[in-house]
């Protein structure tokens, strides 16, 4: 087994935009941890930067119980974000509600960025998340 498979499998949401992409070049950077990106396309430029810097890139759409399960397959942790800005607050609450459910048996922990209150969706995939019992860590960002 090579040393890199030692490594904790982090996986990351959201990886080609803001938050997304500086958790996991911070993690990256970081050298500890295996990183796996989520994204719609994999072919996008910043997707392929993200690679070509060690990422794994992975596939996924976050309303698909199935790919997330795929997602996560191996994953220590997994960074949490949902864009609820593109098809609204249930699919957001959605997105997130299946990040709970998988991670709660793939994963060891959950890192959620929780969001201003009038992001009500957030809200909602924040109590569930602690509902589900797996150790979870939110982060309450200001804009």
């Amino acid at each position: 087994m090579s040393a890199i498979d030692t490594h904790p499998l982090i996986t990351v949401c959201g990886a080609t935009g803001a938050q997304g992409s500086s958790v996991a070049q911070y993690l990256l950077r970081d050298g500890r941890y295996r990183v796996r990106v989520f994204t719609r396309n994999v072919d996008s430029e910043k997707s392929q930067a993200l690679k070509q810097q060690g990422a794994e890139v992975f596939s996924c759409d976050l309303g698909g119980i199935y790919q997330v399960t795929g997602a996560l397959e191996g994953a220590y942790a997994v960074f949490g974000l949902t864009n609820f800005w593109e098809h609204g607050e249930e699919t957001g609450v959605g997105q997130g509600k299946n990040l709970a459910d998988v991670a709660k048996t793939a994963c060891h922990q959950i890192d959620d960025i929780g969001a201003p209150r009038q992001w009500a969706s957030k809200v909602r995939v924040e109590k569930y998340l602690h509902e589900t019992g797996v150790p979870t860590t939110t982060y309450g960002t200001s804009l």
